[in-house]
């Protein structure tokens, strides 16, 4: 839970099916005051001796949960870490912190928070409503495909999160903040059917023809870049 530090091995690998879930905010280093990361390499690590001190093993699901930030840092050592969201936000600064891209991310009511320009490969599930959060002066690029039978996915923060491939979802996209950009520079980089909400900037940045046709709602300005023509034929 929020605060709690874990020294030792916490062994789950005598049953199935076990869940690792991160709740609420993450606890404080007594002496500098700020907030500690959860290294992920101790996900799957051995322990004993000669190992490391403190390791989780046996564990198959991994969430975070409830208000507050997580960060994650380091890479895991198990093959497969599916990571799903919950409440809150779960923050990385290199997407190698969430393992296999075999693993879609899953964002069932929380955030995850990109942060220091990470670049993401792994496919994003809304499963009800979920955020992306890039932080201002910052730009992330989402190399994994967005789907989900989600109602409602949301752009937060004021930097800006691009979509590299053409997603599947088909919910509400909210830009409640910062750049949504769709495209890469390339000939891809769609969200889905969905209605658009913007109070930020929704920009497209792509190298062929693309029609779009999704209803644009919002206060928010709509930007053209790259070579590409961009149509939009929505309401």
């Amino acid at each position: 839970q929020a605060g709690s530090d874990i020294q030792g091995t916490v062994d789950a690998t005598r049953s199935t099916n076990n869940t690792l879930v991160l709740d609420g905010a993450a606890g404080v280093d007594p002496t500098t005051g700020a907030s500690m990361a959860f290294d992920v390499s101790k996900l799957g690590a051995a322990g004993g001796v000669g190992g490391n001190k403190d390791v989780y093993q046996g564990f198959s699901a991994f969430e975070k949960a409830s208000e507050g930030t997580w960060q994650l840092v380091h890479a895991p050592t198990q093959a497969r870490t599916a990571w799903r969201i919950t409440g809150g936000t779960l923050a990385i600064t290199s997407g190698d912190s969430l393992g296999s891209t075999l693993d879609a991310v899953t964002l069932d009511g929380g955030t995850l928070q990109l942060q220091d320009n990470a670049a993401l490969h792994h496919d994003v599930v809304v499963d009800s409503t979920g955020a992306i959060s890039v932080d201002d002066g910052q730009q992330s690029v989402l190399h994994g495909v967005l789907t989900g039978d989600g109602s409602d996915f949301a752009k937060t923060g004021g930097g800006t999160l691009a979509i590299a491939a053409d997603g599947n979802f088909h919910g509400v996209t909210h830009i409640d903040d910062g750049t949504l950009q769709l495209g890469a520079g390339g000939t891809s980089g769609a969200i889905g059917s969905g209605a658009f909400i913007n109070h930020g900037t929704l920009a497209f940045n792509r190298a062929d023809d693309f029609v779009f046709g999704n209803a644009i709602a919002g206060t928010g300005n709509v930007v053209k870049a790259g070579p590409g023509l961009t149509t939009l034929t929505g309401p």
